[in-house]
């Protein structure tokens, strides 16, 4: 939250920023954060729930389908990466940290998380 409300995404809008976890709580609160702002930073640029669509973020959730569910209705399919905890994790653990995507999401919203919009955000041509 200090980022969004920081200013620092409109002075720097070149800045690529991936935001790991899902983006931990952020996916909950977009809209409690723009009832905020009047009295907790009244002169910010934009409102939090807009700043957030700036911001890309990586799939690590430990597999938490509602989670990823969560991020995918409130960023959009297109600011979500695929993330893996790796070396930490490994083997069928490494494995289920992308399966967990394609049960997840739809057949377009998945492999625009898993291929797609990093290969878009890096400027990666097939």
């Amino acid at each position: 939250m200090q980022l969004i409300t920081s200013g620092h995404l409109q002075r720097y809008p070149a800045v690529k920023i991936i935001c790991s976890h899902l983006g931990g709580a952020l996916p909950m609160i977009p809209l409690r954060a723009d009832h905020h702002v009047a009295w907790e930073t009244p002169d910010i640029p934009q409102l939090p729930s807009q700043a957030a669509h700036r911001l890309w973020y990586d799939t690590v959730s430990h597999c938490h389908g509602s989670a990823l569910r969560c991020a995918i209705d409130t960023f959009g399919f297109d600011r979500i990466l695929l993330g893996t905890d790796f070396p930490y994790e490994d083997g069928d653990t490494f494995v289920r940290a992308v399966a967990y995507i394609d049960e997840t999401a739809d057949p377009s919203e998945a492999h625009a998380i898993l291929e797609a919009n990093a290969m878009a955000l890096f400027g990666i041509r097939a």
